[in-house]
C-alpha cells in the first residue's frame, strides 16, 4: 500500500541532489570505467583468437537473390513511407503542443 508522506516528511527531503552523489558517485564512476575497458579487451581478445572459418565459410557462400515481385493489396503498406510519416507527424505535433503549453520556471 502507498504511503503518504507528511509535511514534515517532506521538509526533510532535499531540493536538490548533487551529481557527486549520483552521476559522480564512485560505484558509477567504476561501473562506467569497468565497462569502457572490460567489452573493448574482450573484443580484443575475441578477434585475436578467432580462427576466421566462419567469416570465410560466408564470404564464399552464393547469395540467390529472388527476383523481386510487385506489393499486392495490404503489402503495399510495408513497403509504403506513409504510415511512418503519420505517425511521426502526430508525435512532432504532440511534442510541440506540450512544449508550447508548458509554462516557464
Amino acid at each position: 500500500m502507498v504511503e503518504i508522506l507528511s509535511k514534515k516528511q517532506l521538509a526533510n527531503l532535499p531540493a536538490t541532489i548533487p551529481f557527486s552523489e549520483t552521476v559522480f558517485s564512485p560505484m558509477n564512476l567504476f561501473a562506467t570505467a569497468a565497462v569502457l575497458t572490460i567489452i573493448p579487451l574482450l573484443m580484443f581478445i575475441i578477434g585475436k583468437y578467432s580462427t576466421g572459418t566462419n567469416l570465410s565459410r560466408l564470404a564464399t557462400k552464393e547469395i540467390h537473390h529472388e527476383q523481386k515481385k510487385s506489393p499486392i493489396g495490404a503489402e503495399k503498406i510495408d513497403y509504403s513511407a506513409l504510415p511512418t510519416e503519420i505517425v511521426g507527424s502526430i508525435l512532432l505535433l504532440f511534442i510541440s503542443l506540450k512544449v508550447v503549453q508548458t509554462p516557464n520556471i
